[in-house]
This record gives C-alpha cells, structure tokens and sequence, in this order.
C-alpha cells in the first residue's frame, strides 16, 4: 500500500511538473510574440505605404507646385526625413528626448514647407492635413 501511494505520488508530482515547465514555456512565448508585435506596430504595411504615396501624390496635384517649390519641397522632405531616422536611430537618447527632438524637427519643417508655399498652398495643406486627422 505504502509503494501504491509513493508511486502515484510520484506520477502527480511529476505532472505537475511538466504542466508548470509548459506554463512558463508559453508565457515566454507569450512575451516573445508581444515584443514582435510592439515591433511591427511601428512597421507599415505595403498597402498603407502604398495608400500614403498616393495621397502624397494627391497632394502635389492639389498644391499645384511650381518646379522650384517642388525642388524646395522635395529637398526639405528629405532633409527633415534625414534627420528623424538619426534620431530614431540614436540608441544614446532617451523615448522622452527623441520625443522632444522629432517635435523641433518637425515644427522646423512645418515653418520652412509655409516659407515654400503661397497663402492658397497653405490653406490646401491645411485642409489635407485635417481631412487626414493629423496635427498640423
């Protein structure tokens, strides 16, 4: 009787056990699958890509650019955008510094893209911007 009950102890313990070691198991992977997913929240997908050119481009019609403010225009996206992935890139600063320094960066651009612009441009952009929900 004492051997029945030291084996079946035996045999509880050790699914319990293996069911705890299957638990951690899954709640690493459970981290693992969230840490990817943080990461390809900030990835855009080939169709938003492809969505964001087309109203970028949409955009430029409406603007109705002449070759030297398309010239300024195109210089200044690349620019700002320079700038943004070197501080995205930048492993030394902080979320709250990057934060703070993508807003300099981004108000700089705003006010060099109404330095471009005519007065009508601007209230076209102004529209855009809001009929995309997005701050201006």
């Amino acid at each position: 009787m004492k051997y029945i009950i030291l084996i079946l102890s035996l045999i509880f313990f050790n699914f319990q056990s293996q069911a705890q070691g299957r638990n951690i198991n899954s709640r690493q992977n459970a981290r693992s699958n969230n840490n990817l997913n943080q990461e390809n929240k900030t990835r855009l997908s080939t169709e938003q890509k492809s969505y964001i050119k087309e109203r970028n481009n949409v955009l430029k019609e409406k603007l109705d650019l002449s070759n030297s403010q398309r010239q300024k225009y195109d210089q200044l996206k690349r620019e700002t955008r320079s700038k943004v992935m070197q501080i995205k890139n930048d492993d030394k600063l902080t979320k709250e510094e990057k934060k703070q320094k993508f807003h300099i960066i981004l108000k700089d651009a705003k006010m060099k893209r109404n330095e471009i612009l005519t007065p009508e441009q601007r209230k076209i952009m102004k529209d855009e911007l809001e009929f995309r929900n997005i701050e201006d």
